[in-house]
């Protein structure tokens, strides 16, 4: 009885999931225009996923770009927010498929989890409920080829030339519940450098292909993952490296735009106080709709946004920015009504205005 008693949950569950999901696909295939039908169906995924917390990743991906392919070993530590949790929810691209799970920091003797894969959700069935403020480490074992993003900066890319997988893409299994500490490792071949933010970083190179782990500074909100032909221009200042990574086929001032990067970075610090990022990190892409920070302090910039008068800096000002609103002060994305994205981007382009008028003057402030 206690078997069926639990098929029937589950069934009961997994047909909730299902109709969640079928909406969200519904959504995705749409214009894009109808916000109702988003926050609704954020609100219904969100009431799922409420409840628990990722609070450390450590991220094993092999790239393959001539297949458009990834291999993917991700150990997420999770805490139990509620009492009684028995179910773990993630989002994870609806192109990649799940191999294999483990848990580990259970009892001894605990039925082996279940894992079902309802489009981008995933469900995780422990068997038995966790306490409030357990934790536990699961490991996804996961392939396969990314499908479309959602409402990213630019759309999800994976060939030879380049890679470009944005935070919205769900590369790795994700709660959007928080920031995370990260520890990452990535194999890809010898032809592409690989762009981040993190630190502790090393380089291994094993005949055509090369692996390059590096860790955060700080809890993160999110990862993205690009890579492809981009050449590096650095500068210190007041000990903080600013890097800039351009694609070769790109001419921009690099040196002018690591100048509007520690200006920026500068004004923002003395007001709000240091991020916990110890290097901020720029890269230019023409793939790019507009500019993003992906949660760990890597900021992508569309090429078009250089050809504004201040050369970008306003952008610039407003990503950075989000290493305050939207990393130190996170969002929990799938609540909506919470007022949080208005922290976020509103406090973030307040913040860019901010800056505006300390490196222009109030000239520039009005204008803009």
């Amino acid at each position: 009885m206690r078997f069926i008693r639990r098929l029937l949950a589950l069934l009961a569950a997994a047909l909730l999931v299902f109709v969640v999901a079928a909406g969200f696909a519904v959504y995705l295939t749409a214009t894009g225009k109808s916000l109702p039908l988003l926050r609704a169906v954020t609100a219904k995924v969100g009431t799922l996923i409420a409840g628990q917390q990722t609070e450390r990743l450590r991220l094993d991906i092999h790239v393959v770009p001539t297949d458009a392919r990834l291999v993917g070993s991700a150990t997420l530590t999770v805490r139990s927010t509620e009492a009684a949790r028995q179910r773990f929810y993630f989002l994870l691209n609806s192109g990649l498929r799940i191999r294999n799970l483990h848990a580990s920091g259970i009892d001894t003797g605990t039925p082996t989890p279940a894992v079902y894969q309802l489009s981008m959700l995933t469900i995780v069935d422990l068997g038995h409920a966790l306490a409030k403020d357990a934790t536990i480490d699961l490991t996804f074992d996961y392939d396969g080829t990314i499908g479309g993003g959602m409402f990213s900066a630019a759309s999800s890319i994976v060939n030879p030339q380049q890679v470009i997988l944005n935070t919205d893409g769900f590369w790795y299994p994700n709660d959007v519940q928080g920031c995370f500490t990260a520890d990452v490792t990535v194999t890809l071949p010898n032809s592409m450098t690989l762009v981040h933010n993190g630190t502790n970083a090393t380089r291994v190179q094993r005949g055509d292909v090369q692996q390059v782990h590096w860790t955060s500074d700080r809890p993160v909100g999110g990862l993205s993952l690009v890579a492809g032909p981009y050449r590096l221009t650095t500068v210190t200042v007041d000990g903080i490296p600013y890097r800039l990574y351009v694609p070769n086929d790109i001419d921009v001032d690099a040196k002018h735009i690591l100048k509007l990067m520690a200006d920026a970075n500068d004004i923002l610090s003395q007001r709000y106080g240091p991020s916990g990022f110890k290097q901020l990190t720029l890269f230019v892409s023409r793939e790019l709709r507009r500019g993003y920070n992906d949660g760990s302090g890597l900021i992508g910039l569309s090429v078009r946004s250089l050809r504004s008068g201040d050369y970008g800096f306003g952008i610039i000002a407003h990503e950075i920015a989000h290493n305050w609103w939207g990393a130190t002060v996170a969002e929990k994305w799938l609540s909506p009504g919470s007022g949080g994205e208005w922290i976020v981007e509103g406090f973030a382009e307040f913040s860019s205005l901010v800056a505006t008028e300390a490196e222009y003057g109030s000239g520039a402030l009005t204008r803009r």
